[in-house]
């Protein structure tokens, strides 16, 4: 009798590893689901950008998964077109990401995160990065006007 009882607590064990090492796997793309939504990640933007600079810096971003940080401008309320991405970002967190734009005065414009679809590079087949909910990841920003430089007319 004590022989089946230790059968029946090891083999409750190997299930209970067995779930835990499948949820592990399951999340350890930075947290992503098996439905393509995401756990968490982040956009931090220091100051405001002005027209005299040829690229935005963020200065920290937190992919939870490999992709990239993509820059949109806002047009009357909505999101507009692309107008720069990073390079490929590994899943991770990075400092100091570079993305070559043209800088416009008064403009707003909007950073999100897009998954990359295994390609490696940026294209329309990479989507924006969803959390639970259905809210991207993103973050907004003005660039500060500088006398001569941006300037469209």
């Amino acid at each position: 009798m004590k022989y089946i009882w230790n059968v029946i607590i090891a083999l409750l064990i190997i299930a209970l590893l067995i779930f835990a090492v499948s949820r592990f796997f399951a999340t350890r793309d930075g947290g992503a689901t098996d439905d393509g939504t995401v756990l968490d990640g982040s956009i931090t933007i220091l100051g405001e950008p002005s027209s005299d600079q040829l690229s935005l810096n963020i200065d920290q971003v937190v992919m939870p998964v490999d992709g990239y940080a993509v820059v949109r401008a806002v047009v009357d309320g909505s999101v507009g077109p692309i107008v720069g991405n990073s390079s490929f970002l590994k899943a991770g967190a990075h400092e100091n990401v570079q993305v070559l734009m043209e800088m416009v005065g008064g403009q707003e414009y909007e950073v999100v995160l897009h998954r990359d679809n295994g390609n490696g590079i940026f294209d329309e087949n990479d989507p924006p990065l969803t959390l639970e909910g259905g809210a991207h990841i993103r973050s907004t920003f003005s660039v500060s006007p500088v006398d001569g430089a941006g300037a469209k007319g």
